[in-house]
């Protein structure tokens, strides 16, 4: 039946006769109830009656007796069986075959063309038993749709043969096999070309049982849709061989094999080209299983896979080629190797040394990994070798990228490259291009005068890990280039690159810590033996480093570092905060590592300043500053309380109400050299009273609830609520009014801090109270006319407000402990003018604006902080918001009061200084009682 293992004679079992009673010319029709089998045998002296077999309309399973095909059509000239199971009255049936050497289609032509077309699913059961066997001398075609399942030794899902002709095998469905030699599709053409077109998944179990196995001798092309699974030694997936015209594998769909030598595709041209595109994921489990394997041994070999390679045994390579004679190798990898089993590489390339060239490209997004005692990359052999990476390519076991052979290798990165490289004695180039990182290992071999180009990150060891590496050949950074040094402060160690050649070095050294260590030191970072020219070599390192590059002889650069958290060009809270983790690094560093590492690498002093603004509880201080402002909106609702009148004096008057306001607030505060900016919004709600104690003497109270939210510009967010209430006391004989007023609030906040700076990312969270208390004096005096009227006026405050003890956390070592309390007296003279007219219905209009000044005791609001991961015996350090000493205060607004002293007042306050811009607007709305 197959290629190699001869034809078994056919069992001499005759079926009864089947309804096959409808001839027209060389055709003959089968239909109805043909279970027990079809057998139409012309072999023999006498001349063939048909070439044709119709089967159709049958009414049931064909289902035969052991050792009888389901159908069998055999000739001395061409045969051709156009059969379907699926149309028949109360269909789809299937072929259920068994037994030994029989199968559930059989076409066979002696001289001429077998065509086989079947729809229906295909069973058999016995050794030598194909779901569908077509064997012709000059042609063979088999069409197929449906599943096909077999079980017996040597026994393929569809077998196509030709002597002298081509095979052509097109399938739409399963196949599933057991039995070693159990091929999925097994098509062989020792003289023409083999064809395969499959779409669905095959299963195979067994030994040699391939998913497709192909020979053709002037042509071999798979073209396959669908997963394959094998179990078996030697069970390739999909296994092609052709000798002359060229070798074809395109497959879309998973491939996983389990069994020794059991390759997911194995592809081999004798005299033509091979070619494998590959979309989908290969597993494979086994010794010596590569995922691909090409091979040609005298044109060129392409590769193209899209998917993930995995091979999990010794000596399974992800992607294995050998090329023998002049043409060129090109290997394409979309998608992860992953070679997990001892000297696996995950892509080997092996050619006669000084013939032939190979061009391997990864694409970005996909990672190459070898095995234990395995490469990324290996190249042996050919005359020129080139690697153009623009994913990742490392390894678990020896290089990289390795060459043996005086071949010329050229690496051109433009992704990442980790770990050894060997590229043996030919004259080798490393790019490292622009973007490209390349994390040496201990050792780089680009042979005597030869050059490792840098225009990318060029990183001993990678970052995080300190390794001197030996570098065999020339080293040129360019302007674009970065020598990334890692630097290790507590254990006093930095990455060096010892290089055999010479260096030229423009671009920069970029500096990162571990382990930090107050220290000042140097460190020989790198060392040509031919000598080292700086071409303008700069350095990237944090301010807090205070990092200086040297070149004591002509031979060396060295890096100077002397650790201190307070470089210049810091602000006084910046230089606070740099202070107390000097104090608290020399005190043993407490859990701030992380916070040292992460200013340790950042690598401008505006990212330094703004790392520090970030550890800084200056939202504390803003929140204070801005509670003094709240105070004095909500003790403004207590001084007022106006009534209707015709005389001067009664625009100063007060009466007797019941009132309710709102005011919206927008505090913006300016960022400076010495300060962070904010930026607060807030609404107010306040209701409350006021009642005549006798003709000049009125108290009043009142209840208000504030709601606040304020960012600041380095990321930190509060959001409070506040209950506030107050009493005032007023005096008011005509034309003068004197009032007192105490007021206080308790407020709710949650804060945070989030922190994110070199590496290092937490956000410090804290729920904390807030008490504020002030205590205010007001006097004004109304002069002129009701036509136009001006008010002279002054206020005296003092304000208390307190943080009380609070305690972050959420950041680990960063969080911090915070107290603060402020009291500031303030000042504000001002005058207001205004005029008053009534409507026919008695309501009096007031218009007015009002100017003046406030002017504050203090221009500072201070907190005290620790860091909760320092040390207790560090003392806490004190950081600074500035406010202004004095603003320009402006104010308009427009009152309505009844005849009956019911009153309602739309306003618009403003509060600018040089730094603080505070605008609220509101109103205000009472009724007499």
């Amino acid at each position: 039946m197959m290629f190699g293992y001869g034809r078994p004679v056919r069992a001499q079992v005759v079926p009864p006769a089947p309804p096959c009673n409808m001839v027209s010319g060389g055709t003959v029709t089968c239909t109805g109830n043909v279970s027990s089998g079809i057998d139409i045998d012309q072999y023999g002296p006498a001349p063939d009656t048909f070439d044709t077999l119709i089967v159709r309309d049958v009414t049931a399973d064909i289902t035969p007796a052991s050792g009888v095909d389901g159908i069998y059509f055999g000739s001395e000239g061409s045969v051709t069986i156009n059969s379907d199971t699926t149309d028949g009255p109360g269909g789809p049936f299937a072929i259920i075959a068994t037994g030994y050497n029989t199968h559930g289609v059989h076409g066979f032509s002696y001289t001429g063309t077998t065509i086989i077309t079947h729809r229906g699913d295909v069973i058999t059961r016995g050794d030598y038993a194909a779901g569908i066997y077509a064997e012709s001398l000059s042609g063979t075609t088999v069409t197929h749709r449906g599943d096909i399942t077999t079980e017996g030794y040597s026994s393929p899902g569809l077998d196509g043969f030709s002597y002298s002709g081509s095979v052509s095998i097109t399938q739409r469905g399963e196949i599933t096999t057991r039995g070693d030699y159990g091929y999925g599709i097994y098509a062989l053409a020792p003289d023409g070309g083999v064809s395969i077109n499959q779409t669905g998944t095959i299963r195979t179990r067994g030994y040699s049982a391939d998913g497709i196995y192909v020979q053709g001798y002037r042509s071999a092309a798979v073209n396959q849709t669908g997963d394959i699974y094998t179990q078996g030694d030697y069970a390739a997936g999909i296994n092609a061989v052709s000798y002359f015209g060229g070798t074809r594998i395109t497959q879309t769909g998973n491939i996983t094999t389990t069994g020794y030598s059991a390759p997911g595709i194995a592809a081999l041209g004798i005299r033509g080209p091979v070619t494998v595109d590959h979309t989908g994921d290969i597993t494979t489990t086994g010794e010596e299983s590569f995922g691909i394997l090409a091979q040609s041994y005298s044109a060129s070999l392409t590769i193209r896979n899209e998917g993930r390679i995995t091979t999990r045994g010794p000596f399974a390579d992800g992607i294995s080629v050998n090329h023998i004679g002049p043409g060129t190798v090109s290997i394409t990898q979309t998608g992860d190797i992953e070679v997990l089993g001892n000297g696996s590489d995950a892509i080997d390339v092996n050619q006669i040394p000084g013939v032939g060239a190979s061009v391997v490209t990864i694409r970005a997004g996909s990672t190459i990994t070898g095995g234990p005692a395995g490469d990324g990359i290996d190249f042996d052999g050919g005359a020129t070798n080139r690697v153009i990476n623009y994913g990742t390519i490392t390894t678990r076991g020896e290089n990289a990228i390795e060459a043996d052979g005086s071949s010329a290798e050229t690496v051109d990165n433009y992704g990442t490259v980790t770990g050894n490289i060997d590229l043996g004695p030919g004259s080798d180039r490393f790019n490292n291009r622009a973007g490209g990182l390349f994390n040496t290992g201990a050792r780089v071999f680009l042979g005597t005068g030869e050059l490792l180009r840098n225009a990318g990150t060029m990183s001993p060891g990678g970052t995080g890990r300190v390794r001197t590496t030996a570098l065999t050949g020339n080293v040129l950074q360019t302007g674009s280039g970065i020598f990334a040094v890692d630097l290790n402060l507590g254990n006093a160690a930095a990455d060096r690159l010892n290089v055999s050649g010479t260096a030229e070095l423009e671009g920069n050294v970029k500096v990162s810590v571990q382990n930090p260590a107050r220290l000042s030191q140097r460190f020989t970072i790198l060392s040509a033996a031919g000598g080292t020219t700086d071409n303008g070599l700069g350095l990237l390192a944090s301010p807090a480093l205070q990092a200086e590059l040297l070149y004591p002889n002509p031979n060396d650069v060295v890096l100077d570092v002397a650790v201190n958290f307070v470089p210049d060009g810091l602000n006084r809270n910046q230089r606070a905060i740099g202070t107390n983790l000097n104090t608290v690094l020399d005190a043993g560093g407490g859990t701030l590592d992380p916070v040292f590492l992460g200013l340790l690498n950042v690598y401008s002093l505006k990212a330094y300043t703004d790392a520090l603004d970030q550890l800084s509880p200056e939202i504390y201080a803003d929140i204070q500053l801005s509670a003094v402002y709240s105070a004095s909106d909500f003790s403004d609702n207590l001084l007022s309380c106006r009534v209707n009148g015709t005389d001067t004096a009664s625009i100063n008057r007060e009466g007797q109400c019941l009132w309710l306001g709102a005011k919206g607030r927008d505090f913006d505060a300016d960022a400076t050299f010495e300060d962070i900016g904010f930026d607060e919004t807030a609404g107010q709600f306040a209701a409350g009273g006021q009642v005549a104690l006798n003709g000049d003497w009125r108290l009043g109270g009142g209840l208000g609830f504030q709601s606040s939210s304020l960012s600041t510009s380095s990321g930190a967010t509060s959001d409070g609520e506040q209950l506030q209430g107050g009493l005032a006391l007023k005096y008011n004989p005509g034309p003068l009014l004197l009032a007192g007023a105490v007021s206080g609030a308790h407020g709710w906040y949650e804060t945070q801090r989030t922190m994110n700076f070199g590496g290092f990312s937490e956000s410090a969270e804290a729920s904390h109270d807030l008490d504020v208390v002030q205590g205010r004096l007001h006097g004004s005096y109304v002069l002129g006319s009701p036509t136009l009227y001006y008010k002279p006026m002054i206020d005296a405050a003092v304000t208390n407000v307190d943080l009380g003890n609070i305690k972050e956390h959420g950041a680990g070592g960063a969080s911090l402990a915070v107290d603060g309390d402020h009291t500031v007296f303030s000042l504000s003279p001002a005058v207001e003018f205004g005029t008053e007219w009534w409507w026919s219905n008695g309501t009096l209009v007031r218009p007015y604006v009002r100017a003046g000044v406030t002017w504050y005791s203090e221009d500072e609001v201070t907190v005290a902080a620790s860091f909760s991961g320092a040390p207790s015996s560090v003392s806490p350090f004190t950081i600074v918001a500035d406010t202004d000493n004095v603003q320009a205060d402006i104010a308009a607004g427009v009152e309505l009061i009844t005849a009956g002293n019911s009153s309602v007042r739309v306003f618009y306050d403003g509060q600018f200084g040089d730094r603080v811009a505070v605008q609220a607007a509101g109103f205000k709305a009472g009724v007499k009682f």
